[in-house]
């Protein structure tokens, strides 16, 4: 929640570093030019089980995220990384991915809140087992544009896609768009569309993964 709309994000790296996508912060009008860049003042992470949740503050001054004009929801400048003012516990954090997602990659998409879904499943995991249908190059960078033909609709921006590895889950993408009007997933209609794990976004939770917690607080 940051600060006037809420989206899925998700810890990775390190358990004070999260990952989501850039348009659920900045909004874009027409994907032109940003609809108004807000300061930035209270904004949170919530960490939930599906029954209970807790909050964990946002050091809006550790936030880090391209300050291009994002050009389609398919762009690879839809990402922000942002830094909590204390690591959370108990929670372990998904991995930077070893390579780039490749076609027919078995995936996994996990979000909360979506659009379309049953009641019951607010506040709940929704998770969906899926894999990669295309990979681009967006700006000749290899793998920083992702199709998938995971289960995900409005409000699952941000989520994580997730490919298993012997060592656990490495993220392979952050969900930034998706076919319109599919509230539940129909394989031959439905496509939903991810910005790649690219160095850019990895150095960026690197960078914020180095920083002490708090190191910005006044």
């Amino acid at each position: 929640m940051c600060p006037f709309n809420e989206a899925s994000a998700f810890l990775v790296h390190q358990g004070d570093v999260i990952l989501t996508a850039r348009h659920v912060i900045f909004p874009e009008r027409s994907m032109v030019r940003y609809a108004g860049r807000p300061a930035l003042g209270n904004c949170g992470f919530e960490v939930t089980d599906g029954k209970t949740s807790q909050w964990y503050r946002i050091d809006v001054k550790a936030i880090i995220y391209p300050d291009d004009r994002q050009r389609s929801f398919t762009d690879r400048f839809d990402w922000i990384a942002m830094k909590l003012a204390e690591p959370i516990p108990g929670v372990k954090p998904y991995k930077l991915p070893v390579r780039p997602a490749a076609v027919k990659d078995k995936v996994t998409a996990v979000s909360i809140r979506q659009d379309g879904f049953p009641f019951q499943d607010w506040n709940e995991r929704i998770v969906s087992e899926c894999q990669v249908r295309k990979t681009w190059a967006i700006d000749g960078i290899s793998g920083s544009g992702l199709e998938t033909d995971c289960d995900l609709t409005m409000k699952s921006s941000g989520s994580p896609v997730l490919r298993r590895t012997d060592d656990g889950w490495d993220v392979v993408g952050i969900a930034s768009s998706g076919t319109a009007d599919c509230p539940k997933f129909r394989s031959k209609r439905c496509a939903n569309w991810a910005v790649g794990l690219t160095d850019a976004v990895a150095d960026a939770v690197r960078k914020l993964a180095a920083m002490p917690s708090g190191a910005t607080k006044n």
